[in-house]
């Protein structure tokens, strides 16, 4: 039992107190002779009561201040010194050791007047007022002609021609570059037709695969299932004569979006076709 009348299990021959016990102490005051009691943790100075702690520490604290001076600072002398304001060149006199403006409203002004000609930019080209205009050198008479981009010289990765560009990250010749877009393009252009023809083939509950046009196209060397004869893949998709997709057996009729239902065909073959068998 603890000296409090707290029952507890000790975990040793040492574990005399109970826990509230251990984490407090328990003295007299030096100074005024009260006793008291603290938590450990609660502060250090385990010899005073915590009135007399925050009064000796207050005392302590003034006399640092006072030897060192206000905030750290050195004392104020006792004769007021003659100071000249940056912001309007006039003399005058202050108490203060850091004041160096006249005025609260002189300081704001000079400041401004600092944070503006750090800011200020000007045209390389006339000397222009530039101060509204970002990321820009010339002002918009002059940077026509003073106008330089930087080159670029790099090797096509598709025929190894050098090549010069105003942009580092192109690795392809102007030609390749094109010729690649267009293919990229026709790829988009493909998978949006697919996607098209599943949901046709799923709105009208039939079945369904995913088909590739290009495949079918290949599969039959671009000869129209209808009339027989050749396709140019290179027409207008308005033109009579275009490529088409056709169903054999046409969806409307329950015909499969399949590989086995599906042939190449001219536009106006397919339209005359309609939805005839």
């Amino acid at each position: 039992m603890c000296g409090c009348g707290t029952q507890f299990v000790p975990r040793n021959a040492a574990h005399k107190k109970c826990t509230a016990c251990r984490e407090k102490i328990h003295g007299v005051c030096v100074d005024c002779g009260v006793s008291f009691t603290k938590s450990r943790s609660s502060i250090r100075v385990t010899d005073r009561c915590e009135p007399c702690t925050r009064r000796v520490a207050t005392g302590k604290r003034i006399a640092v201040l006072t030897e060192r001076g206000v905030y750290g600072q050195p004392a104020a002398p006792a004769e007021p010194r003659t100071v000249q304001c940056p912001g309007c060149d006039h003399s005058f006199e202050t108490f203060s050791v850091d004041q160096r403006y006249c005025t609260i409203e002189c300081r704001l002004a000079h400041q401004r007047e600092l944070v503006n000609r750090k800011t200020a930019k000007r045209c390389r080209g006339c000397d222009a007022d530039m101060s509204e205009i970002k990321f820009k050198h010339y002002c918009p008479q002059c940077r026509p002609e003073n106008y330089e981009p930087q080159q670029y010289e790099g090797r096509c990765s598709d025929c190894a021609v050098v090549f010069v560009s105003t942009d580092r990250t192109h690795v392809r010749c102007p030609r390749c570059e094109a010729a690649e877009t267009r293919r990229v393009a026709a790829r988009v252009r493909a998978k949006r037709q697919m996607f098209k023809d599943i949901e046709r083939a799923r709105a009208a509950g039939v079945p369904f695969e995913n088909v590739k046009r290009n495949e079918v196209y290949e599969k039959h060397d671009w000869m129209c299932g209808i009339c027989g004869e050749a396709i140019d893949p290179t027409l207008d998709q308005d033109h009579p004569k275009s490529l088409t997709l056709d169903h054999i057996v046409p969806i409307s009729r329950g015909g499969a979006h399949t590989y086995a239902n599906v042939q190449p065909a001219h536009r106006a073959c397919n339209v005359a076709k309609a939805d005839r068998l």
